[in-house]
């Protein structure tokens, strides 16, 4: 009985950890597609996007997903030249998304990404 008891709390805290750490991962554990979608539904929750440029924009964030996912495994390690290529890139997904977006949801968007940085600049130095 205390053998089962033993195993069962092992097993509940495996669990616990092992959700932890993907919630830890902040999305880089999924797919391009799943990260596309996430991304797609936060921009039309946040800037009340019409169904057309949900669309559009869902199509631009699962282009630029897959570029990112090549880009990183193609890094071989060199995490500077990766930052800052991945910084071009989001650049120009960012150029597409302004194609899209009216100029208050371009400009929301752009605040949102700021608050981002900093979280995860705040995040790095603790």
């Amino acid at each position: 009985m205390k053998t089962m008891k033993y195993f069962l709390s092992t097993l509940v805290f495996f669990l616990l950890f092992a959700s932890q750490l993907e919630a830890q991962r902040g999305g880089w554990g999924r797919s391009p597609e799943e990260r596309a979608e996430m991304q797609s539904n936060m921009l039309r929750d946040s800037l009340a996007l019409s169904d057309a440029q949900y669309e559009k924009v869902k199509e631009i964030m699962l282009g630029y997903a897959k570029k990112f996912d090549e880009m990183r495994n193609n890094a071989e390690g060199d995490w500077a030249a990766l930052r800052e290529q991945m910084g071009a890139l989001r650049k120009q997904q960012s150029e597409a998304l302004k194609t899209v977006m009216t100029t208050e949801q371009f400009e929301k968007w752009q605040k949102i990404q700021e608050a981002m940085r900093q979280r995860r600049g705040n995040r790095n130095r603790s």
